[in-house]
């Protein structure tokens, strides 16, 4: 799990994708722009944002305060360490999960 902060303002990475993993984020502080395939989504702290392998996504931070997130990778053989809650949760490996999942927390 990795930590990250987006300045206001920033216009993230491009949008790409990964072949051989997926992808999960957590957003604990201010909101960030999502491309998820060919549409764009807004998440807000507390929400989690699941970019699965092959799914073309990326982000920024539009907002006039940064944004603070976990970002964690789903690799092959490594279902069940550490992060393993966050991709079951999603779904991931299970063939239930939707590409670009955005959970909202209540």
């Amino acid at each position: 799990m990795i930590e990250g902060v987006l300045p206001a303002g920033h216009p993230g990475p491009a949008p790409h994708i990964h072949d051989g993993h997926d992808e999960c984020f957590v957003l604990l502080e201010g909101r960030m722009r999502f491309r998820l395939d060919a549409g764009y989504r807004t998440a807000a702290a507390g929400d989690t944002v699941f970019a699965g392998r092959g799914l073309a996504h990326g982000s920024a931070n539009r907002a006039r305060s940064p944004d603070r997130r976990h970002r964690t990778d789903a690799r092959p053989g490594l279902d069940g360490v550490a992060h393993g809650s966050v991709f079951n949760a999603a779904g991931a490996g299970s063939g239930r999960y939707r590409p670009g999942l955005i959970t909202r927390s209540t």
